[in-house]
């Protein structure tokens, strides 16, 4: 007989990224497809982005009963030596 496995299948998520800008004074634009449904989303800026993407990953986290503590943390631009 086989046993059950009582062990939580991860959340995951998969969607196709494009992204690009128009120009050096435009923001960056992005489009997300989400792979399971077909389903296009676009968006003006990476705020807009990152912020769909914070709610999608906790979200998706609540549903599953997994436990979700945001972790801080920064991004410093590299130093290239360009003055």
């Amino acid at each position: 007989m086989e046993e059950m496995s009582t062990q939580q299948h991860a959340p995951y998520l998969v969607y196709v990224l494009r992204l690009w800008c128009d120009g050096s004074s435009t923001p960056w634009r992005a489009t997300l497809e989400c792979a399971r449904t077909g389903e296009h989303l676009a968006f003006t800026d990476l705020a807009a982005l990152f912020a769909f993407l914070e709610a999608e990953t906790q979200a998706s986290l609540l549903l599953s009963g997994v436990e979700y503590f945001k972790d801080t943390v920064q991004i410093e631009k590299s130093q290239t030596g360009d003055a």
